[in-house]
């Protein structure tokens, strides 16, 4: 699995429909891999270290973005859900479409946009990267597996209760996953 972790424009702040549901409707309709690029986005806006805020799950992340908004580029706690769930709408749109790529959490994602980003200003060694990436990918080859089971077996069924039930576990291990992996890089790095 290769993770892209350039910096890749999501858009302009002036040219994106001015409300949520405008914003919603607009980038579900386009195109394959968008969900990187809308993870991209949610991580400019979410204007944090992950190494210093290492949330646990999705609520501890959006608890945190509802207590320091201030210092988010949201509006709202709302906007970061909508924009988050506009992710996962947009990768499972994705698989739909090719169920042959293998997917990988957007949280994750949000993981590796700040590592790549901490790699290029500090010229951290190669050594913590490349084996932050092993254990990372090793992690996300587990989640891959099992959401595509999900996917595959709940295909037009996403609003199942049963389904919720297991794809919020499946993202909130995915989440232990990853700060497993982010506190190997950050005692590798010394911070």
């Amino acid at each position: 699995m290769i993770f892209l972790c350039g910096t890749v424009g999501f858009a302009n702040e002036n040219s994106l429909p001015k409300t949520l549901g405008e914003k919603y409707e607009s980038w579900l309709n386009l195109n394959v891999s968008q969900w990187e690029k809308a993870t991209e986005h949610f991580y400019k806006k979410l204007n944090t270290n992950l190494f210093n805020h290492l949330f646990e799950s999705e609520e501890v992340m959006f608890v945190w973005i509802e207590s320091n908004l201030e210092f988010t580029n949201f509006n709202s706690v709302e906007e970061a859900k909508l924009h988050w769930n506009l992710i996962l709408d947009l990768q499972r749109q994705e698989f739909y479409k090719n169920s042959t790529i293998k997917i990988t959490s957007p949280y994750s994602y949000l993981v590796h946009l700040q590592i790549q980003n901490l790699i290029i200003e500090q010229k951290i060694s190669d050594e913590c990267g490349d084996n932050f990436k092993k254990y990372s990918e090793a992690h996300s080859e587990i989640y891959a597996n099992q959401i595509e089971k999900l996917y595959g077996e709940y295909k037009g069924k996403e609003r199942d209760e049963r389904f919720n039930k297991i794809h919020l576990t499946i993202e909130k291990n995915d989440f232990i996953r990853m700060n497993n992996c982010t506190s190997y890089f950050r005692n590798c790095i010394g911070i």
